[in-house]
């Protein structure tokens, strides 16, 4: 699959041509690998050197860069914990499903985060996602609702269980 076209102008004995594979940086900063394919099209003999007009394409697994991009666009990037629109589409793939959800915020977050500035108001939020996926149930599902808001979908767990986890969580 192509991706990226562009226009290569070489003139010999002054630049080396060759395929080669490097780096292709995507959103945030993620990585894939490519190949550049080169296709000479015109090839003129002159007295300076040969000069060769090719268009290079690079070569990308465009299902790779996909599973990337949905992956990046599905998480949220402080905590790495699924964002809301992943939520939303975990509660369309449960409607009609028996399941218990919990909306849980970090009381006086505020205070914290104007107090002691958005950087401390980060690591308490990191902290919480990272204490929270430790305590829940392996099938239990958490998001990071938005701000100082986060989600618990659990897919089966009786009420005293669910009271049980709601006083850990606090």
């Amino acid at each position: 699959a192509t991706v990226n076209c562009g226009l290569f102008l070489y003139l010999a004995g002054n630049v080396a041509v060759s395929p080669s594979s490097s780096p292709f940086n995507a959103v945030q900063g993620s990585t894939f690998e490519h190949s550049v394919a080169l296709r000479v099209f015109v090839a003129v003999a002159g007295a300076s050197g040969l000069f060769l007009a090719a268009i290079t394409e690079d070569l990308v697994d465009i299902a790779a860069v996909q599973a990337e991009l949905r992956r990046i666009a599905l998480t949220d990037p402080l905590t790495g914990l699924p964002n809301r629109a992943r939520l939303d589409e975990l509660l369309l793939q449960l409607r009609g499903t028996d399941h218990t959800v919990l909306l849980c915020d970090v009381d006086r977050f505020k205070r914290i985060n104007d107090g002691y500035g958005h950087a401390a108001g980060d690591r308490l939020l990191v902290t919480v996602a990272r204490r929270m996926r430790r305590i829940l149930p392996p099938d239990a599902h958490l998001a990071r609702f938005g701000g100082d808001e986060f989600v618990v979908v659990l897919l089966t767990a009786r009420p005293e269980e669910v009271d049980d986890l709601v006083r850990r969580i606090e």
